[in-house]
């Protein structure tokens, strides 16, 4: 329902079955980033300020970093 209001210009994935161990967390909302191979490359618990030019950076550089 959220990404028919709201359309993101990104990779959206969604888990079948039992999530991996280390997702197996008791906070909300918590965010995984995955670089390119697949491996947690930012692991966030709770809120934060996505639009945070660091973080922005962090990611873009998760884009063109090669495998």
């Amino acid at each position: 329902k959220f990404l028919k209001k709201h359309p993101l210009d990104v990779p959206i994935h969604v888990l079948s079955g039992d999530p991996p161990e280390q997702f197996n967390l008791r906070a909300i909302p918590a965010t995984f980033v995955l670089d390119k191979a697949g491996v947690v490359a930012l692991q966030h618990r709770g809120a934060a300020a996505w639009d945070d030019p660091t973080i922005v950076n962090f990611v873009r550089g998760l884009a063109v970093a090669p495998r």
